[in-house]
């Protein structure tokens, strides 16, 4: 999600803004757009990314205010906790359909250090919250169209049909079913098909509109009568014994089924194997902590070289003037009685006194101490811009 909008600022001016999230404050329902211009300080480790924080105008006296110190404060906090992929129940992300054409009431810049990879951390969580609120908002509304679709007939467009009555038609009783013959191999005895029973005539009801007279009665269609088939002569028992002997039936051997061999492959769970992955991890998250631990302590010895380098610089401009002046008072010779009478005489207008330049003291900023407690949080804010 690199999503680029035109904002209009307080003076009036359009910038196109590089979007990075678009919240609102639960607590007192204000809404602000997180937004960069991608304006980078510095090059390597050291740099930083400016970020802005505007105060999106909602037409609305009460919420339509600057941004106070303590909303920066909160405002910041909300920066740090993703950072720290912790959620806050205070923020709420709203998609960026909401926010129409936005209007800059108050604004506040950050420089972030780009080693911290904020604006991709909160990018990804505001692109997830978006997009888990849209899916359950979508489903909720599905549920509330599904309603059930009904017909509805008036009674007034359906006419009654009238037809004639329909004499019933007798009742075909079924025939009983003959005996199956056993037939021996040698005897060939030929069979005669079973007579297919005619299904019974379905006869559709005539609709006569009432200015019609009523049509000829329905004459009744008497059904062929079926043909019985004569009995074949059955083969007897005996007869068949003698054709064909009987074969003893061989035993039933079961087949023996194979044990579920599930419960070989299952393992038990190695509880030390497990506690010395977690132990490994937590030595390499300690490991990294010392290690930004270290980087921090060298980049306060980095400032405290600067702030050395410099004073020695300094010093070393006051004893190069100082030895100047020492050098151009010894050089100097009183002159005679007659030099000042002659430069007396010669010259009337009084010469300036030599005014010796005074030697500057460079100010240079404390360093700010890195520690654990302030790692997430160790940026600084540009000048409000209110």
């Amino acid at each position: 999600m690199n999503e680029k909008i035109n904002i209009t600022k307080m003076d009036g001016t359009n910038i196109n803004a590089d979007i990075i999230c678009f919240l609102e404050n639960t607590n007192t329902n204000k809404r602000y757009l997180y937004y960069t211009l991608n304006e980078i300080v510095g090059a390597g480790a050291g740099s930083t990314v400016k970020i802005y924080v505007s105060k999106i105008k909602q037409e609305n006296p009460l919420l339509d205010t600057p941004i106070t110190e303590e909303d920066w404060d909160t405002l910041k906090k909300y920066m740090g906790d993703s950072l720290k992929g912790v959620s806050n129940a205070e923020v709420k992300y709203l998609p960026l359909a909401q926010l129409g054409n936005p209007i800059n009431i108050s604004e506040r810049a950050i420089a972030m250090p780009t080693s911290y990879d904020y604006i991709n951390k909160q990018r990804g969580l505001y692109a997830q919250s978006v997009a888990n609120d849209e899916g359950s908002e979508s489903a909720e509304g599905a549920a509330a169209n599904m309603t059930p679709v009904t017909e509805q007939v008036s009674e007034s467009t359906v006419e009654p049909a009238t037809s004639e009555p329909v004499p019933m038609q007798p009742a075909i009783e079924p025939l009983p079913a003959e005996p199956t013959p056993v037939v021996s191999e040698s005897a060939s005895i030929p069979t005669t098909p079973e007579p297919a029973t005619p299904p019974a005539p379905v006869v559709e009801p005539t609709i006569a509109p009432a200015t019609l007279e009523p049509s000829a009665p329905i004459e009744e269609v008497t059904p062929p009568s079926p043909v019985t088939p004569e009995p074949t002569p059955a083969a007897t028992l005996n007869q068949v014994l003698d054709q064909k002997p009987v074969e003893p039936v061989a035993p039933l051997v079961e087949t023996p089924v194979p044990e579920a061999t599930h419960a070989a492959d299952l393992k038990p769970i190695d509880l030390k194997d497990i506690e010395s992955k977690y132990n490994e991890m937590i030595s390499q998250i300690n490991q990294l902590k010392e290690q930004e631990l270290e980087a921090a302590k060298r980049y306060n010895a980095t400032l405290e070289l600067n702030s050395m380098h410099t004073e020695q610089h300094t010093n070393y401009v006051q004893n190069d003037i100082a030895a100047n002046t020492a050098t151009n008072q010894a050089s100097t010779v009183e002159p005679t009685v007659a030099q000042a009478t002659l430069e007396t005489s010669t010259s009337t207008t009084p010469q300036p006194a030599m005014i010796e330049p005074s030697p500057v003291t460079p100010v240079v900023p404390e360093p700010v101490a890195v520690t654990p407690q302030n790692l997430e949080t160790n940026w600084f804010d540009m000048p409000a811009n209110n």
